[in-house]
């Protein structure tokens, strides 16, 4: 009896590696020809759970064109379920072609409105407003009246001096400061040491130290 059950536990083993095998065989990895043959139709859904399986060396200017599509096609409608791909890491595979005409103007204000909106820091969104703007100087005012980079302003000019975003932050802050200037004073009310290293400057800058309060407090501050 010991020895059957023993036998009949073999053949499951069996069986189930075999399953496994099988199962594994049957779900090929794509190729750029894939790729190819899912962009041309336009199959998003496809391309969106599997174009980041192809290595690095296999990728081509198809590729990235697919997946800037992809990506274009998934800040319109993002499904329940989704594989999502727009995230800090897969918008660097973008970072050589912005000074080009792949990524438009669109592309990269819906990016940084995406980023705002799911990312845990709203500054997350300020470099991408940065690079809509470099790519069309044309759409300042546009920007600067824009709710989400004025979040993304605001969370930035928060951060340690030290972080990357707080840059970009300082230049919108500059630049967009007709149309910041009364959330940027109000933002003061709640702020800490860091915020007021970034803020003060800006508010010299243009000539907005009112309030002895505000004044006391960035007595000590540098102008940028």
């Amino acid at each position: 009896m010991f020895l059957k059950i023993r036998l009949l536990c073999l053949l499951l083993l069996v069986v189930s590696t075999s399953f496994v095998q099988f199962s594994s065989a049957q779900v090929p990895r794509w190729t750029m020809r894939d790729v190819e043959i899912a962009y041309s139709s336009k199959n998003f859904v496809e391309l969106q759970e599997n174009i980041l399986s192809i290595p690095p060396s296999s990728r081509n200017q198809i590729w990235i064109e697919a997946l800037r599509d992809t990506i274009a096609y998934q800040l319109k409608q993002i499904k329940p379920g989704a594989r999502i791909l727009v995230n800090l890491d897969t918008l660097e595979l973008f970072k050589p072609y912005l000074a080009g005409d792949l990524i438009d103007y669109d592309f990269r204000v819906n990016v940084a409105k995406f980023l705002r909106l799911h990312t845990q820091r709203h500054a997350n969104a300020i470099e991408w407003f940065r690079y809509a703007l470099d790519k069309d100087s044309s759409k300042q005012e546009l920007l600067c009246k824009d709710e989400d980079l004025k979040l993304a302003v605001l969370d930035g000019l928060h951060l340690s001096p030290k972080e990357v975003l707080v840059a970009d932050s300082v230049y919108f802050a500059n630049l967009c400061y007709q149309q910041l200037a009364a959330a940027i004073k109000e933002s003061l009310t709640e702020a800490n040491a860091d915020g007021f290293a970034n803020i003060c400057p800006i508010l010299k800058r243009n000539n907005a130290l009112e309030g002895s309060i505000i004044k006391l407090r960035c007595a000590e501050q540098p102008t940028l």
